[in-house]
């Protein structure tokens, strides 16, 4: 796998899945600004769940979907 050199601003040869050092920072920042933003506004979230108890069960679907068996599940014993 041949890549360009990434220092002196060329681009790779081959698409890279790696984040570039302006990309890393530039998340980075994004990131430390939504928790400045949370810590600015922490007072305005509920301490405690505004549903009741069983409330998020009851809202799901009655059936459940049945898993697809063509598939190894990973609890499979392989003895």
């Amino acid at each position: 796998m041949k890549r360009g050199r990434l220092r002196g601003g060329s681009v790779p040869d081959e698409k890279s899945f790696h984040m570039t050092p302006d990309d890393f920072r530039r998340h980075g920042h994004a990131v430390v600004d939504w928790i400045a933003d949370y810590y600015a506004r922490i007072e305005s979230f509920p301490v405690l769940s505004l549903v009741e108890p069983g409330q998020v069960r009851a809202s799901l679907p009655a059936r459940r979907r049945k898993a697809n068996r063509s598939k190894p599940s990973c609890t499979t014993s392989k003895n």
